[in-house]
């Protein structure tokens, strides 16, 4: 038997995500609207072009080649510095600390990985960020590796 609080919190959680999957859509196809004009005057391939000049209205052309290999070689490189020092942490507090140790990391890291605004504005906030950073995010990746 289903209790009715039931039925009223699947139908609002059903609702809610609809929603936001609806103002998602929306918001996607007025951007992709309102960029239709611009890419339909660009000289060059958006996609394959590095070239960038804005600066005459009637010759507009822009590519974002050299922001997507930017963005790709970024993740890359946080990868190779993230995950085999986040395999290291969580392999050392798994295995090899003791109890009284590992407990209070396993505590910092659920704090640190439960939302990634927080994680990102613990790391920007403070004179000693540089110093914290590397620490969050390799704390961050150990919570995603012992999650799965």
């Amino acid at each position: 038997m289903v209790r009715v609080g039931d039925r009223v919190f699947a139908s609002l959680a059903t609702g809610s995500g609809a929603f936001v999957v609806a103002v998602i859509a929306a918001i996607g196809i007025f951007l992709l609207l309102r960029a239709i004009p611009a890419l339909r005057t660009d000289q060059v391939s958006f996609l394959f072009s590095g070239a960038w000049n804005t600066s005459d209205p009637s010759h507009l052309s822009f590519g974002i080649l050299d922001l997507a290999w930017i963005t790709v070689s970024s993740s890359v490189v946080a990868l190779v510095i993230a995950m085999p020092l986040s395999c290291g942490i969580a392999l050392f507090l798994t295995q090899y600390a003791p109890r009284s140790l590992a407990r209070p990391f396993a505590y910092i890291v659920d704090l640190l990985a439960a939302d990634q605004a927080s994680t990102a504005l613990f790391c920007s906030c403070g004179p000693a960020s540089a110093r914290r950073a590397p620490a969050s995010v390799s704390l961050y990746c150990l919570k995603l590796s012992i999650n799965s």
